[in-house]
């Protein structure tokens, strides 16, 4: 009988370490389940006795101290290695005793050994002080005008299928400094506690040079910037530092497009950006881990827990392939995107093998989906009136989303928070449960007539006050009061 030693370093490629002599060998290595928190190989929270004997039929047991998963060797081929029961049991040599109907079976697992520890929990990560806020935004708007006159930084991003449009959608920047290298902030400056580098002076924040990569809170506030640094630099200095947090940024995950109802889960920001901007108008949303094993932060996690559809497009290797247990564990809605070509890793490879980024993705999602999003016509061939417009319009199989909009229309705001409109009732219906921010034509003439005599800054404000309400009240906004029941829309 083959022990569990051996399938985590055959199955899973995880090479353990002995770390005690209990129970005929103790080993660590990294969690195949959670990856401790995104530490990945470097970590050792994931334990196993591979000569533990249990009340069972077969002997070793796992248990991560990270993430609580635990089990025998029946169990572990279960999770990592995708064998239902009868599987594992033939692959282990284990004869099971026949079900009559009269009796269980014989096999029973044994209780978690050692006691387990608690189950997986999102991470909440806090957001940058107003100070750094400030300072990130003086230097993404310098860095954006710097990209948008820079054509070798715009070429650089377009041989990767970001267009200059998308690039100034998402607001990218290229940094560098006025000697063109690597720019430095003293920390206090930035609102960071005080520290010496090792020469005595004053700690400062590096920000090095590469293509600058926001992220941004549901109010619209930024709180994190990351940089892809140049080849040539990563050759030179920092190898294993490809995209850089600079000092003070949040954590948190990435979301894009976080009212979307379908989502693509990649592990790189500009992937996640090509393809938010080939599916068009926020109706595919992107999140990036920026690590296989990394783990949705808790908004990230409620943003995933509601939508429609999860296409996972972690890396095609074998540890994108071991996540999967994960994700399908903890979202039953994940789905595998097809790897859209043998050899390709991730969308930006297959970007440039000649992949269409949109009908990869549109060819993936259920037909019904194709149709709410508008990527494809209910009927083809037959005529279908657009929302807010009495004339017809020639339906076909690849819907201009300014020609054939589907029942529910999307907005996106200036902050880049996006709202939902339909006329449909059970659209509405369906959106408010989900607490999404969902007005019918009349709520939102209302709001524009409402805040008509306030400025640009003022109207957002007042526009994301009624947004919160939407999201934590769902309803029917009318005269100040917010009706869950009997709603009555235009259509």
């Amino acid at each position: 009988m083959t022990d569990i030693l051996t399938y985590l370093e055959s199955a899973i490629g995880y090479t353990p370490k002995k770390i005690s002599t209990a129970d005929g060998g103790e080993y660590a290595s990294a969690c195949p389940a959670c990856g401790d928190g995104g530490k990945g190989r470097k970590s050792d929270r994931f334990h196993i006795w591979p000569e533990k004997e249990n009340k069972g039929l077969c002997k070793g047991r796992f248990w991560c101290r990270q993430c609580g998963i635990s089990g025998d060797t029946i169990s572990f081929l279960q999770k990592f290695v995708n064998m239902n029961f009868q599987q594992a049991c033939s692959e282990l040599g284990i004869v099971l005793p026949k079900n009559t109907g009269g009796r269980k079976r014989g096999y029973q697992p044994s209780a978690s050994l050692p006691e387990a520890g608690p189950a997986w929990r999102p991470k909440t990560y806090p957001h940058p002080a107003p100070k750094w806020q400030e300072k990130a935004e003086n230097l993404l708007a310098d860095c954006r005008d710097r990209l948008k006159s820079d054509e070798n930084s715009l070429a650089w991003l377009a041989d990767r299928g970001i267009t200059a449009e998308m690039a100034d959608i998402f607001r990218l920047g290229y940094n560098q400094g006025s000697r063109g290298g690597d720019r430095y902030r003293p920390t206090s400056a930035w609102g960071l506690p005080e520290r010496q580098g090792k020469d005595g002076r004053p700690g400062r924040i590096w920000i090095p040079r590469g293509w600058v990569i926001p992220a941004y809170d549901d109010q619209g506030h930024i709180i994190q910037v990351r940089i892809r640094r140049l080849d040539e630099d990563i050759k030179k200095f920092a190898g294993n530092i490809k995209y850089y947090p600079v000092s003070g940024s949040s954590m948190a995950t990435m979301v894009i497009y976080p009212s979307a109802d379908v989502f693509v889960v990649v592990e790189c920001g500009f992937d996640a950006i090509l393809i938010a901007g080939a599916m068009g108008g926020g109706r595919v949303g992107a999140i990036t881990t920026w690590n296989v094993s990394a783990r949705p932060d808790t908004r990230a996690h409620g943003i995933l827990s509601s939508a429609s559809l999860i296409l996972n497009g972690l890396d095609y290797d074998r540890a994108g392939e071991k996540e999967q247990s994960w994700w399908n564990k903890t979202y039953p809605q994940n789905r595998r995107l097809p790897q859209p070509k043998n050899g390709i890793n991730d969308p930006g490879e297959a970007f440039s093998a000649g992949v269409n980024i949109q009908a990869w993705i549109k060819d993936s999602l259920p037909r019904g989906l194709r149709i709410k999003l508008g990527y494809e016509a209910n009927k083809p061939g037959v005529a279908k009136t657009v929302a807010g417009n009495n004339k017809q319009q020639p339906a076909g199989d690849d819907m201009a989303p300014d020609v054939q909009r589907p029942l529910v229309t999307e907005m996106t705001l200036s902050n880049g928070k996006v709202i939902y409109l339909t006329d449909d009732r059970e659209e509405w219906k369906k959106l408010t449960r989900m607490k999404k921010p969902v007005f019918t034509a009349r709520e939102l003439a209302s709001l524009k007539k409402a805040t008509s005599t306030m400025d640009e800054k003022e109207r957002l404000a007042a526009a994301m006050q009624v947004i919160e309400l939407k999201e934590t009240i769902s309803g029917f906004i009318r005269d100040g009061r917010v009706f869950d029941k009997g709603v009555k829309t235009d259509g």
